[in-house]
């Protein structure tokens, strides 16, 4: 069974065979999302997930103005 050692090997070898940027952590299953920035962080790297907050905030309040 895939533990965390094998998600994290998945992980960085789809990032660095895709060249891409990775956003986040993202903590899931809280009330509200928590975005975590580890210490290695590109200033890249910030400005994404913070774009990514900015966007999440928003659509989060969308959906308390639709139920009102």
């Amino acid at each position: 069974m895939p533990n965390l050692d094998a998600a994290n090997i998945c992980f960085n070898a789809l990032k660095v065979l895709n060249s891409a940027v990775s956003v986040g952590p993202i903590v899931l299953g809280l009330d509200h999302p928590a975005h975590i920035l580890s210490r290695s962080v590109s200033a890249r790297g910030i400005v994404n997930l913070t774009a990514f907050a900015v966007a999440d905030a928003q659509a989060l309040a969308a959906r308390l103005v639709a139920k009102t």
